[in-house]
């Protein structure tokens, strides 16, 4: 399989990582959330049109929901251990 590359410019799309979560999980999600983020960050710096401020910028959502998520898991993991 060959490489594949993203887009010179995402839109992020949270029910795309929402419907994860309800079919795989909180591990799942966050797992893919910051495999998808990371590659993101390569595109804004490294892509074909070298770097990319407003890629760089968008990405604060990607980090704000990234916490979100995390909140989630560990209110969820508290729940499930008491």
């Amino acid at each position: 399989m060959g490489k594949s590359y993203f887009m010179p410019k995402f839109k992020f799309d949270k029910e795309k990582y929402k419907r994860i979560m309800e079919s795989e999980g909180i591990q799942a999600t966050l797992t893919r959330l910051h495999q998808d983020s990371n590659q993101w960050e390569i595109e804004a710096f490294e892509g074909p049109k070298g770097y990319q401020p407003e890629m760089w910028t968008e990405l604060d959502e990607v980090r704000k929901f990234s916490r979100e998520l995390w909140e989630l898991a560990l209110e969820n993991e508290g729940k499930s251990t008491h």
